[in-house]
């Protein structure tokens, strides 16, 4: 079955007055738009009889082949809804802007923005899982980025390889600077995942991550300097003097001197010790002007 709205209005009332719609919404689909402005779209599974119900009202019309080929695949209803141009770029020193780019293109617009004084920066490296050998991308997080910076997204908007900065509308949810989705405060990814939305209709979905500290992967590289020093020996020994000074420490003592009658001081410890403190001991006898 393929059901063709009379336009984006008829199916925006669709999705948000209709709590069956709403559901049947979350589902893939294919669609197409004629030069009327008409929606004809072809879900991906058989819609509840209260959906259909609800569309009929709206006087969306059910038919059994569309005039034009239905060759826009999309995650869900919502992403029929093209992204419109936003008035206003400002970005304030506090807000996050994730800029997705080339992994070789990370080197220059990280030295960029901490030439310019922003070291706010984060980043997750990804590779295509469908092409393991192509180049990765990378993710780099900026909050309150220089607008220099921004201008280089900005003005690369028409280039494949162009860094492309997005900002949150929604927990989760990245749309490309300069534009906005009708409904983008109301979505909301899967649990894991992300969504980046970039003009018209396209939406990737990422899998949610941590995002590592620019520092980490950081090396300043010194310049070649002319060395003035070689190794060489000393050509002499140190002699320190040594005292005997009043150490206050507290370790156990090892070693006891008894002077005052000292032949009856360790009869008596001997009578007394155990077999294991005797085992510890030993003893030596001198003598020193008699005594």
């Amino acid at each position: 079955m393929i059901l063709c709205f009379p336009d984006l209005d008829t199916l925006r009332l669709a999705l948000t007055g209709s709590a069956a719609l709403a559901k049947a919404g979350e589902t893939p689909a294919a669609a197409g738009f004629d030069d009327r402005g008409r929606v004809w779209l072809q879900p991906s599974t058989d819609l509840p009889r209260a959906a259909l119900n609800d569309l009929r009202q709206l006087g969306v019309q059910a038919a059994r082949a569309s005039p034009v080929p239905l060759t826009e695949p999309v995650t869900c209803w919502l992403q029929l809804f093209p992204l419109q141009r936003e008035g206003s770029l400002a970005v304030t020193d506090r807000a996050p802007v994730l800029f997705d780019l080339p992994a070789e293109q990370l080197t220059d617009l990280v030295s960029e923005m901490l030439r310019l004084g922003n070291d706010r920066q984060s980043f997750r490296y990804l590779r295509d899982a469908r092409q393991p050998s192509a180049a990765g991308r990378v993710l780099l997080r900026v909050i309150g980025p220089p607008y220099y910076s921004l201008l280089r997204a900005l003005d690369g908007d028409s280039q494949a390889d162009a860094p492309v900065a997005y900002v949150e509308c929604a927990p989760g949810v990245w749309v490309q600077l300069g534009y906005r989705h009708p409904l983008g405060p109301q979505l909301k990814p899967r649990p894991g995942q992300v969504l980046l939305m970039r003009p018209p209709r396209q939406w990737t979905f990422i899998e949610e991550g941590p995002f590592r500290d620019i520092y980490e992967v950081i090396e300043f590289q010194l310049p070649y300097a002319p060395v003035n020093y070689r190794e060489a020996a000393l050509g002499r020994r140190l002699v320190i003097p040594l005292r005997l000074a009043q150490g206050g420490g507290a370790d156990a003592a090892e070693l006891w001197v008894l002077r005052d009658r000292p032949h009856e001081q360790l009869d008596a410890l001997v009578h007394h010790a155990d077999d294991q403190l005797l085992a510890r001991l030993d003893f030596a006898v001198g003598d020193r002007d008699g005594q």
